[in-house]
């Protein structure tokens, strides 16, 4: 779904809040990656899922400013209040001098993230994190992971969910699933849905939201 104009964009949102309501969500997890258009559908979704009185969280990367105090995303709504971050892609990082190379260390000037004397003198690289493909997306590049929980796993985490209230439980619940290509795919979210006792995965699917 490449929805660059606002038409579209208002017609694929409004599809998408219809559909939760019909299959009676109790929660939506809305992902992306990117910046710009996918943060205008990110925020047209979640304002309009909210509106139907279903609680969405919505998991993105941000570009705060190499400081951190910029409005992180391009949109933004009073609804969009339950945020998992993958990370400041403009967080500068200083990237060790490497023994071997392969390809041109010129460009690391004019990459993204990049800038002019990135490289510098000792060999050393001084970079945005998104210079580095998959730093901030949502599947994590590194130690972080997603697995099917055993029963007992299942049983604990349920019942810390329910006394500290910070989760939706989706037993016995329907679910929808709408991935994103270049962040978490359908596939990765029905596999961490499918060990819950009683869920229904009635629809499962990934989607480009550039």
């Amino acid at each position: 779904m490449k929805n660059v104009y606002l038409m579209d964009k208002e017609r694929s949102s409004n599809w998408t809040a219809k559909l939760c309501r019909y299959l009676n969500l109790d929660a939506v997890i809305v992902s992306q990656e990117g910046f710009g258009n996918p943060d205008t559908d990110l925020i047209m979704n979640c304002k309009k899922i909210e509106a139907e009185e279903i609680k969405t969280v919505i998991v993105t990367d941000e570009y705060a400013g190499r400081d951190g105090g910029s409005q992180s995303l391009a949109d933004a709504d009073v609804a969009a209040d339950a945020v998992v971050t993958g990370g400041n892609a403009n967080q500068l990082v200083v990237l060790p001098k490497l023994d071997k190379v392969i390809g041109h260390l010129e460009v690391v000037d004019v990459i993204a993230g990049g800038h002019q004397d990135s490289l510098r003198e000792d060999g050393t690289i001084e970079v945005e994190i998104q210079a580095i493909t998959g730093a901030t997306n949502e599947t994590g590049f590194g130690y972080l992971s997603a697995k099917k929980l055993t029963n007992l796993e299942f049983k604990v985490n349920k019942s810390l969910s329910r006394r500290n209230k910070i989760m939706v439980s989706l037993v016995n619940k329907k679910v929808i699933i709408i991935g994103d290509r270049d962040g978490i795919p359908g596939l990765a979210i029905e596999e961490c849905v499918k060990p819950i006792e009683g869920v229904e995965v009635v629809f499962s699917s990934t989607e480009c939201f550039v």
